[in-house]
């Protein structure tokens, strides 16, 4: 016989608007980056039918969710955005049942949120096609990210409590920076039990302290130096936090 929609009746038989009978996967990338200048996390969003909402889209047939979320979000912005998607570590925000206009009895809508960071240097570049699609300020006092499909705002509220945690917390590599301790820095760099301490994410903002020290002459440039062989990018380094600078729109240095 048919599927039958998991979450029980809903009124409508048959397959309805959607494509398939059964599940129908989709997928919606929650790409945020971090505004220093203010001190939030944005979201990229497009409106639709007046709601803001997450750049997502069906995941066609032979197609990976990676690969759908790439193609549904590249849809929205000016140019290519491969470094996004080749820089920027994701992970899985949510998967499964969604509430949607057009489930049925026996076709409903399933998708998966991933999640991907933007870098400073990555953030700069993912201008939105039109004036259909922003970045939307993660405030519960702006207008528009209240009006946001709740579903999508839920994910997004979720994201952004974790990286305001992590960014209280400190790292391994950044007590090591702050010792001052070159040696330990290389065994952390270079153990494999280690490797949690050494993400990408970590090495950039130990990256950014080591500088900072550098700057006020507290400490030397050779754990900055020593970073970099490990996957710092100079291009990432918030140059606002650095040199202390006149607060500014930083996406449009």
């Amino acid at each position: 016989g048919a599927p039958r929609n998991p979450r029980g009746r809903t009124g409508l038989m048959g397959r309805g608007a959607l494509g398939l009978w059964g599940p129908n996967q989709a997928v919606d990338p929650i790409v945020t980056r971090w505004d220093a200048a203010r001190g939030l996390n944005q979201v990229f969003a497009v409106n639709r039918n007046g709601v803001w909402m997450l750049p997502g889209g069906i995941v066609r047939r032979g197609e990976s969710v990676p690969e759908a979320a790439r193609r549904a979000f590249s849809e929205k912005i000016a140019q290519e955005s491969d470094a996004l998607f080749t820089q920027t570590d994701n992970r899985v925000v949510y998967r499964g049942y969604v509430d949607d206009a057009r489930n049925t009895d026996n076709a409903w809508m399933e998708t998966t949120a991933l999640h991907f960071e933007c870098s400073f240097t990555v953030a700069k570049m993912l201008k939105p096609k039109d004036d259909k699609a922003t970045w939307l300020d993660i405030d519960g006092q702006n207008e528009a990210f209240k009006l946001m499909n709740s579903s999508h705002r839920r994910w997004v509220n979720q994201i952004d409590a974790s990286l305001k945690q992590r960014r209280k917390q400190t790292g391994l590599l950044e007590l090591v920076v702050a010792w001052n301790r070159i040696d330990i820095a290389k065994r952390v760099l270079d153990d494999p039990e280690l490797f949690e301490q050494r993400r990408r994410e970590q090495v950039q903002r130990a990256f950014q302290q080591a500088l900072m020290l550098a700057v006020d002459q507290k400490h030397d440039a050779a754990i900055a130096v020593l970073l970099l062989d490990y996957g710092a990018k100079p291009e990432d380094v918030d140059l606002e936090r650095l040199f202390e600078g006149r607060r500014r729109d930083v996406f449009e240095i």
